[in-house]
């Protein structure tokens, strides 16, 4: 009889181990872990009962949940797609592992159209940059279309020969859509400048036409004409006027891809002879070396000083200019008959330019005022300055240009210097003006340092403040 207590007691636990309410209990208590990778870090996982998990850095997450759990799971990331897109457990009666999701970046699209001043432009290579896989090349409607990924930043340029988009580019920050970019630029032409002379003199009024898309001009009183075509063009220059017959009919050119001036020194043009190809005439430098310097140096440097000197040329060629040589005149004092110089390099001081132009200098700014002296004080003597100093009426047969105007124009071009290999810090830049008026004429020079020359070409300087900097040596 002892023993029955511990009878009733094991029926009673074993009864209340199969009572659904005890067995309710235990199943709410009871959970398992449920894990995977997201394949990228910060992964949110919404659909849990517990709330939103996130992955960690390396893409790994782990979370409890109750034994016969039901749900869905999905992954989200922005910029991101998932596979598969969610999971589904129906229901969780124990640990699972493995639970992983693959991810993959979204890409986006940016387009637009490339147009010039006459329309679309095919042909047109729209790209990040040099070497990049980003970049599309436009078709016969202008149409480019970029593939980038999610949060791609970048810039954006547009290149083609002949044309010019520099002040196209644009800047592309995170990118987390569809966008759409469109880029005009300018086709590029070159100019043709020539002249007509028939027996030493100037024949004005000759209609002077460029075929294939180019321009007309007519010729003025110095027998000139400009036209402009456009880049890489071939076509005829043809010559008409009432009365008049030309031998031959035409000038024909083939790829013109720069600027051509058939009005510098032995480069002028007679109509009435036959056409000869003529070979461009560069500038000549003169390079004086004070230390040992090996010849390709050398011959960098006086290839850039050629460049910079036509460049020069170019900015005052519409005011009637050439380049002339600093020894045109003297050339009998070194034995040379004909010898000329349009630039000269001396090591420690620098590049001189020398430029001839057919006009004098109006004193119109503060460029030609005098500097004060002790014999300010003698009124006849600053008179007589004062008279010394006003502009001499020109005649009907003179050519005169302003200071400030000339000034300005070599200053804009003279930013390119920097490209100067081989011209020292502390090395400058001379450039003289000297009018082909007879010796009473007055020559304007200009001295400028390399360092200004950087800082204008940068953007550190204005025009303004770098015209501030520039000195004026002599006139």
């Amino acid at each position: 009889m002892k023993s029955l207590p511990v009878t009733i007691s094991i029926v009673l636990a074993l009864g209340l181990l199969t009572h659904p309410l005890f067995a309710q209990w235990g199943a709410d208590n009871v959970t398992f872990t449920i894990s995977g990778n997201t394949g990228v870090g910060e992964v949110e996982l919404k659909g849990f009962p517990s709330g939103v998990v996130k992955s960690d850095s390396r893409g790994f997450y782990a979370t409890e949940v109750r034994y016969t759990w039901t749900g869905k799971i999905v992954a989200i990331k922005e910029g991101y797609n998932f596979d598969p897109p969610s999971l589904n457990y129906n229901p969780v009666k124990s640990d699972l592992t493995g639970q992983d999701f693959t991810p993959s970046i979204n890409h986006y699209t940016i387009s637009g159209v490339v147009r010039d001043q006459m329309g679309p432009v095919e042909g047109a290579l729209v790209l990040s940059q040099l070497g990049s896989a980003v970049k599309s090349t436009t078709d016969c409607e202008g149409r480019y279309e970029l593939r980038v990924l999610h949060g791609w930043s970048g810039p954006l340029v547009v290149v083609k020969e002949g044309y010019d988009f520099t002040s196209c580019r644009k800047q592309v920050a995170n990118v987390m859509r569809d966008m759409t970019f469109d880029f005009v630029g300018k086709a590029r032409t070159c100019k043709i400048i020539g002249e007509i002379v028939v027996m030493g003199k100037p024949v004005p009024g000759i209609q002077m036409t460029a075929t294939n898309g180019g321009s007309s001009d007519t010729t003025d009183a110095r027998g000139r004409f400009c036209v402009e075509v456009p880049y890489n063009w071939s076509g005829e220059i043809i010559p008409t006027k009432d009365g008049w017959a030309f031998d031959p009919p035409s000038k024909i050119y083939d790829n013109v891809m720069q600027d051509i001036d058939e009005t510098r020194p032995s480069q002028g043009r007679v109509i009435s002879s036959e056409p000869v190809d003529v070979e461009p005439i560069k500038p000549n430098v003169l390079m004086i070396p004070t230390a040992q310097k090996s010849k390709p140096q050398l011959d960098a440097m006086c290839e850039d000083i050629q460049v910079m000197s036509h460049l020069l040329y170019q900015a005052v060629q519409g005011k009637h200019s050439r380049i002339g040589g600093v020894f045109r005149e003297y050339g009998s004092l070194l034995n040379r008959d004909c010898l000329t110089y349009d630039a000269m390099y001396i090591e420690g001081t620098g590049v001189i330019f020398f430029l001839l132009v057919d006009y004098q200098f109006e004193r119109d700014s503060d460029v030609f005022k005098p500097t004060m002296t002790q014999s300010d004080a003698d009124a006849v003597w600053n008179q007589a300055r004062q008279q010394l100093s006003q502009p001499i009426a020109p005649s009907d047969s003179d050519t005169w240009q302003s200071a400030d105007e000339v000034i300005n124009e070599v200053l804009k071009v003279l930013k390119h210097a920097v490209n100067i290999r081989g011209l020292g810090e502390s090395e400058g830049i001379l450039v003289v003006l000297n009018p082909d008026q007879g010796i009473e004429a007055s020559s304007l020079v200009l001295k400028i340092q390399r360092s200004d020359i950087e800082a204008f070409e940068s953007g550190e300087m204005s025009l303004g403040d770098f015209r501030e900097k520039v000195k004026v040596l002599s006139y």
